[in-house]
């Protein structure tokens, strides 16, 4: 039970700390009723009174005048609300912009990936016309009838230039546009912007109009190619060599000489700025010099030919080898154009080495090919190995039909194995190779008779007459015919009765 004291401090110290509430609890009359209480004088006695543990309690609650705490106000829970900042107006579209951000670069991603995939790869009708094309020529340079061949070689250019109408008709028809509006000297000076896409296809189409023997047609594509390459790339650059070739070769077949050696010329000075040291070790080194000597050889400019012809061997014999086939070209060649110095000796030598390589590749070849011929003689009666008693029990349980199989496939396989073979030092066929021999003998025949030794010629050229006779090849049987004609008449000459 509490005592009327301990109700009037508990009233006192609510009153204090805790007005607004007191007041709401209490009403004002029992705020002046406890102001009055505490204002008697005859209620002093109560503070030597033992207090009671509530009093004990109030007590300790620290007062006001030596660091008391502030009394905490209260304030309600709509204030209390109302107080609380609003969110941002930024805060309140964060989720929403960052789903609007990542839309928005999915999107702009599958943009340029479609946009890339359409800038490096060609579109389906495109790529359609180009499978076209290579089927077509694939079949031109198989077939072996000439009619066959210019017809797909016609329907693969025919494919190529609709290709190039796909991808915006190319850069000649941008020049024929051009060139109607403007002079032809504004257009050689303008400039071709750089597609790898149309650059291919003009490159293709030159090919295909070359083995038509479209030859001004393929030079128009080739020139437009090497002006795009010379602007992205450089007058020196490296890219240049292959246009400069074919369109040396085009000039060459339409029989402007200097056309041709001007644009050879050219890519020999790129080599040698792209190679200062050693030009000869690039790969496209030999094959321009010995294209500049079959150059100068129908300008009939021997001595020059020659040397031409010793920096492509030079080249060749650090790249193939000293016993390649084309070693053996190329020795014939300069035997030719030593004939014409009246260099009979060093023509002559130049000849029996071409022989040599020629004898020594048709030799690996018969080796190889008496490598993979069946031997009967060589398999025993009897199996000397478990193995052998295995396959030969194998073979009695199959039938006829199935061994015939297997003996195509494996003479298939030898017969791929020995192309390879051949292929590795340049042999394509044998029929290759007795052309070659006729025409090596055919000129040692001719430098022995210059030096006056008529029984070795006459031996040389029956030998030429036997593989002109195996070739079936009418026009070398009655070259070499007259030339053994000229030596039985120098004979009786020579020796009259």
């Amino acid at each position: 039970a509490f005592d009327q004291y301990d109700i009037m401090s508990l009233k006192r110290v609510l009153l204090r700390q805790y007005r607004p509430l007191h007041q709401q609890l209490f009403g004002n009359h029992y705020i002046c009723a406890t102001h009055s209480l505490c204002r008697h004088p005859h209620r002093s006695f109560l503070r030597h009174c033992s207090s009671s543990p509530i009093q004990k309690e109030i007590e300790q609650i620290p007062s006001g005048t030596k660091g008391t705490q502030e009394p905490i106000p209260t304030e309600s829970t709509e204030e209390y609300i109302e107080e609380i900042p609003e969110p941002p107006e930024s805060g309140r579209r964060l989720l929403r912009d960052a789903i609007m951000f990542g839309v928005v670069g999915m999107i702009a991603a599958l943009s340029w990936t479609m946009w890339r995939q359409r800038r490096e790869n060609y579109g389906s009708n495109t790529v359609t016309e180009l499978y076209s094309v290579r089927a077509h020529i694939q079949h031109a340079l198989a077939t072996q009838d000439m009619d066959a061949r210019i017809h797909h070689l016609s329907e693969a250019e025919l494919h190529c230039r609709k290709a190039l109408q796909d991808v915006g008709g190319g850069y000649l028809a941008t020049t024929n546009t051009a060139v109607a509006a403007n002079d032809s000297q504004s257009q050689s000076h303008s400039r071709v912007d750089y597609d790898p896409h149309i650059i291919a296809l003009h490159i293709q189409l030159g090919k295909i109009c070359y083995l038509l023997h479209k030859f001004q047609s393929a030079v128009d594509n080739y020139l437009v190619v090497l002006r795009a390459l010379t602007q992205e790339f450089g007058y020196q650059s490296v890219e240049l060599i292959s246009p400069c070739r074919q369109i040396s070769d085009c000039y060459m077949n339409l029989g402007q000489s200097q056309m041709s050696q001007l644009f050879l010329e050219r890519a020999l000075k790129v080599i040698d700025d792209s190679t200062k040291t050693r030009p000869s070790e690039h790969d496209e080194y030999g094959p321009i010099c010995q294209q500049m000597a079959v150059l100068l050889r129908k300008q009939y400019k021997w001595r020059e030919s020659v040397e031409y012809t010793n920096k492509a061997m030079k080249a060749a014999k650090s790249m193939l080898g000293e016993h390649h086939i084309q070693i053996a070209h190329m020795l014939l060649d300069r035997a030719c154009c030593e004939m014409e110095l009246k260099q009979w000796k060093t023509a002559e030598k130049s000849a029996r080495n071409a022989l040599q390589i020629v004898e020594f590749d048709s030799e690996d070849a018969m080796s190889a090919s008496q490598r993979f011929l069946p031997s009967d003689a060589l398999q025993s009666s009897e199996p000397q190995t478990l193995a052998d008693r295995v396959k030969n029990k194998l073979k009695e349980s199959k039938t006829p039909q199935q061994l015939q199989h297997e003996q195509e496939m494996q003479l298939l396989q030898q017969q791929q194995q020995l192309r390879m073979n051949s292929m590795v030092r340049g042999v394509s066929s044998v029929q290759q190779m007795m052309e070659m021999k006729c025409s090596i003998l055919f000129v040692i025949g001719q430098t022995l008779i210059e030096q006056e030794r008529v029984s070795d010629a006459k031996m040389i050229f029956n030998n030429a007459l036997l593989f002109a006779t195996k070739l079936n090849d009418s026009s070398k049987q009655l070259l070499i015919q007259d030339q053994l004609t000229d030596i039985e008449n120098m004979i009786k000459d020579a020796n009259p009765v």
